[in-house]
């Protein structure tokens, strides 16, 4: 038994290993590091553990391991020669087209209140060219009004733009083009016009016909359910249907959402261990009566409706395979090892799919479980002076927590404060809610009316629960940014657990190796703190430049709303920013630009704008909130050690940090830049707007410019050219990184 959890825990680290990136001599960087590790284990580990497996074994998991490295590349979703991805290339990433193809997934609304859905694509034409038959699949977003009414297995005729989708705009960030590329997708269409077709007009295969239709019976199921409790309890309807069947199976406000995802409560809705052990308790309580053998006959048949209603994913399927193996072990009446189950369901699930490995919500599913198993007995025995059910409920959330944490500061660079506090506190409420929503629900597939009647029960918990998340998310400081943490950080901190967990002597000093825990999370983060001075501008249609020296950060400009989510925010979470020392806005805020959301998000302590402009009535409560009022920019401005030059009403800005210079130019208001002096030789360019003749940069001189889009005016580009000078584009290199050193950009500078 020892030696088969050796081999799937060195299939796992194979797979782990396929992130590193690069290779040596040709050799995959990954296949190195596995070469160099089997040989380490198979010199050194039969000295050192001789009671454990034999050499042999240790053998047998290098090449394990080498075979999964081998099999997570060989998975990788590649297109196909006639997939229409190929259509869009980097010198022309957006193309008119019209498509046919056939709705794959429920068409779900996204946060700018448009339409998005897979589209699996059977025809497609361009530029009044003959129509070909084509591959692939797409990422489709339509107008509200083209996609309401729309279903699974339609076909449809869609007019609109294909596009590249664009890889992470800044370093760390969500890379779209990956997360596209692991669905197996490798463009994107934004839809102007919907047409459903009459009648089938493609073929289908007798597998792809039992599939489509088996989607639509799960969600014709799935929408009854989801029915009856949203006409009884409205929006309360929608978060009971998501706390059952998990958000992936339901349209969820994302307002709602981002409220329980920053109470750190997001697993609630998650369809994952806790909804299955809940759901398997209720149905062997109301199953006592029957043989072992029927009971599991039927708690494996509801398990496979609810796996197929949820969406068939990888958390979900996880818990199945355990909570079934824990039943096998009770007909059998055998006790099953935990820790083995959890691992041989991981291992089977990325049999099934290695680019599951990636996948964040597997990896905080597999890992909060793993923490359940391991720590959840020996915090319990140190609480013994609690009751026991009151030491379990403070046991559980602390050991997700604990082992969840690294991750979650890698991906996001935040730790909610109060979500211990908040998982405990909340409990019963969650509990009430979804065993209510899994009992309301099986009503209501029987009869609508009475699930429906029966779900007003819940109305009061509901409302609690929502009310206490917005609760815990008005506390200060409720989603604390620490800045994202290196993967070494993360292997550093798991090893510590793992020794804490498997050796003795570890294990009586658990509080030191907590604290050397926590010394790698916050010592290298302060430190880059007190020591940071960088200068970055994000992609955006204006300059959008954020400034940091010494635990001070300023902005100049928002960008639109989606830039501020999507680009701003996730960045100052990475860089450990918690508050704005100065906000500037170089022109007058519009309702659609991002200084709302980022005013929501982020606190400031100074806001300014160059204008005397009246600010939207949606921002100035914000500001009042924060007990500050906007003010004057003047045309000299002192922030911190920064100074800030201000010409043209705003077109022109001039930021100088210890002796460096930005020039930021609005370039569209070219009268406006040639009535002003310019200053000379400037270390930075950025400006906006299109600047077609090369007069201006021979008047300034720059040492590097930062141009807008994903080209330059050829005027602009002889001129660099001619005199070998640097440049780099945001639109393609994403976000631009400059430090006394030199510029480091998202994706690779241009030269």
């Amino acid at each position: 038994m020892r030696n088969s959890v050796v081999l799937c825990l060195a299939y796992l680290v194979g797979l782990l290993l396929s992130g590193i990136a690069g290779s040596w001599l040709g050799v995959p960087r990954g296949a190195i590091a596995i070469l160099v590790l089997s040989l380490a284990a198979v010199a050194l580990l039969p000295r050192w553990w001789r009671t454990g497996p034999r050499v042999q074994v240790w053998a047998c998991a290098g090449l394990i391991a080498l075979l999964g490295f081998g099999y997570f590349h060989w998975r990788i979703p590649t297109p196909q020669t006639a997939d229409i991805s190929h259509w869009v290339t980097a010198d022309h990433p957006q193309q008119a087209v019209q498509v046919w193809g056939r709705i794959a997934d429920e068409p779900r609304m996204t946060r700018s209140q448009s339409v998005r859905f897979w589209l699996q694509v059977l025809e497609a034409q361009r530029n009044d060219q003959p129509s070909l038959e084509q591959t692939g699949k797409l990422y489709v977003t339509v107008p509200l009004l083209q996609g309401t009414g729309l279903t699974l297995g339609q076909e449809v005729a869609i007019a609109g733009n294909l596009y590249q989708p664009q890889s992470a705009q800044i370093r760390g960030g969500f890379d779209f083009q990956a997360y596209l590329a692991r669905q197996g997708s490798f463009a994107g269409l934004r839809g102007s016009t919907v047409e459903v077709l009459p009648q089938r007009r493609y073929p289908i295969s007798a597998l792809q016909f039992g599939f489509t239709y088996g989607q639509q019976t799960l969600q014709t199921v799935r929408q009854r359910m989801i029915r009856a409790q949203v006409e009884r309890l409205g929006r309360g309807g929608l978060l009971v249907s998501s706390m059952v069947l998990g958000r992936r199976a339901v349209d969820l406000p994302y307002d709602l959402y981002e409220q329980f995802a920053q109470a750190g409560m997001a697993h609630t809705l998650a369809a994952s261990g806790f909804h299955v052990s809940l759901l398997l308790g209720l149905v062997l309580t109301l199953s006592q009566g029957f043989a072992p053998r029927r009971q599991l006959a039927i708690a494996a048949t509801i398990l496979t409706l609810y796996v197929g209603l949820t969406g068939f994913h990888a958390s979900v399927l996880r818990a199945s395979f355990m909570g079934l193996a824990a039943l096998l072990g009770m007909v059998h009446q055998r006790q099953v090892n935990s820790l083995r189950s959890l691992l041989t369901a991981a291992t089977l699930l990325l049999l099934i799919n290695p680019m599951w490995i990636w996948d964040l919500g597997f990896q905080l599913s597999f890992l909060a479980t793993l923490g359940l198993v391991v720590t959840v007995k020996p915090m319990t025995k140190r609480l013994d002076w609690l009751p026991p059910n009151p030491a379990n409920a403070i046991a559980i959330p602390i050991s997700a927590l604990i082992w969840t944490i690294p991750v979650q500061l890698y991906s996001f660079g935040v730790m909610p404060l109060y979500s211990i506090a908040a998982n405990i506190l909340l409990t019963p409420l969650v509990w009430a809610a979804s065993l209510g929503g899994m009992i309301t629900g099986a009503i209501a597939l029987v009869s609508p009316a009475v699930g429906g009647y029966i779900v007003g029960l819940l109305s009061w918990p509901i409302e609690a629960l929502i009310h206490s998340v917005a609760a815990f998310n008005r506390l200060p400081g409720h989603n604390y940014a620490i800045g994202q943490v290196s993967v070494w950080q993360v292997v550093g901190i798991y090893s510590l657990f793992i020794l804490v967990w498997a050796i003795a002597p570890w294990r009586k000093s658990w509080w030191l190796a907590g604290l050397v825990a926590i010394a790698l999370v916050i010592a290298p983060a302060t430190y880059a703190r007190t020591t940071q001075f960088q200068i970055t501008l994000l992609p955006s249609r204006e300059p959008v430049v954020v400034w940091q020296y010494r635990g001070q950060t300023g902005l100049i400009n928002s960008g639109s709303d989606s830039d501020v989510q999507y680009s701003l925010l996730p960045f100052l979470r990475q860089q450990g920013v918690n508050h704005l020392d100065w906000a500037i806005a170089l022109q007058p805020p519009s309702p659609q630009s991002g200084w709302y959301r980022l005013l929501q998000a982020m606190p400031v302590r100074s806001f300014s704008q160059a204008t005397d402009a009246d600010l939207p009535s949606l921002i100035t409560p914000l500001l009042s909130q924060q007990q500050i009022t906007a003010q004057a920019l003047s045309s000299n401005a002192q922030l911190g050690v920064a100074d800030l030059h201000i010409q043209a009403n705003g077109a022109i800005a001039t930021l100088t940090l210890e002796g460096h210079t930005w020039l930021l130019l609005n370039a569209s208001d070219d009268p406006q830049l040639s009535a002003v002096s310019l200053p000379s030789h400037v270390d930075v360019l950025a400006w906006s707007g299109s600047l077609s003749s090369p007069e201006l940069l021979e008047q300034i001189q720059p040492q590097v410019a930062i141009a807008p889009g994903n080209a330059l005016e050829p005027p602009v580009a002889d001129w660099f050219e001619q005199g070998d000078r640097s440049y780099v584009l945001s639109g393609r290199d994403g976000a631009i990184q400059w430090t006394p050193t030199g510029l480091q950009a998202g994706r690779s500078p241009q030269e």
